[in-house]
């Protein structure tokens, strides 16, 4: 039986910080995925908004190559030649991958990639199968947009979306968590990092469903409303108990 292996990308997060949430609000979920056996790597790249930053790493992880050769140094960034990443190289060994939001990776479609899902910040490559186009349309827009919205667009884009978890099959699996995540909502509103959380439990919910559904041996999930939380709420205690409960659930999500 083939080892399958599932990689969480997480973007631009303090670990510190997380340990200290989880252990404060008792996360249990959080603490048992950031408590596993580490292995710290190095870049050679130094400086930052050039070389160093993740939208580069991301190539740098998913090819093998240093910056200084893939030379893709900004957010969807097209190609300069084509690049085999890392779910290229198993695709010639027949090994099926699910890649689901790693920053500028490209889509070389063959029958062993079973599910591709561009990043937000990437307009140049489609989502496969083509009807997760529906749930990408939001992301997009609202990455790009999230300090300020039109509303006509956004309302827009939400029946999309609401209409790719039907016929992706989500829909059910995302309504289940409505009890526990309503009363949050609530309290605080749908400022924008809530908003962060939920599409992110929706990809994690996303993936889970297609990994059951394909089986591949190779998954990539990449998840970034960590990385929106400490950008912008650092030192803002009132909203950190919220956060870490909401990243919590993404994390039993991830767990099962």
């Amino acid at each position: 039986m083939k080892k399958k292996v599932l990689a969480i990308y997480i973007n631009e997060f303090n670990y510190e910080f997380i340990d200290k949430g989880a252990k404060k609000y008792k996360c249990k979920s959080i603490s048992k995925i950031f408590n596993k056996r580490k292995i710290i790597t190095y870049t050679k790249d130094k400086i930052q908004n050039k070389n160093l930053d993740p939208w580069v790493q991301n190539v740098s992880i998913n090819t093998g190559k240093p910056s200084k050769s893939h030379k893709v140094y900004n957010l969807g960034q097209n190609f300069q030649k084509k690049q085999v990443q890392i779910w290229d190289h198993l695709s010639k060994k027949k090994i099926k991958s699910i890649v689901w939001g790693p920053m500028n990776a490209t889509l070389q479609k063959n029958k062993y990639l079973k599910i591709f899902f561009p990043d937000p910040w990437n307009f140049s490559q489609k989502t496969f199968p083509n009807n997760l186009n529906y749930l990408s349309k939001i992301q997009s827009y609202y990455a790009k947009n999230y300090l300020d919205p039109k509303f006509f667009i956004l309302t827009k884009y939400s029946f999309l979306f609401f209409w790719g978890l039907i016929r992706r099959g989500y829909l059910i699996r995302c309504l289940s968590f409505f009890p526990k995540i309503f009363p949050m909502i609530i309290l605080k509103g749908l400022n924008n990092y809530i908003l962060f959380l939920l599409l992110d439990l929706i990809s994690t919910i996303a993936v889970n469903k297609e990994v059951k559904k394909n089986k591949p041996e190779f998954t990539i999930l990449f998840l970034n409303s960590v990385a929106h939380f400490q950008h912008n709420h650092w030192n803002e205690e009132k909203h950190q108990k919220i956060f870490f409960k909401l990243l919590d659930t993404i994390c039993l999500e991830l767990i099962s």
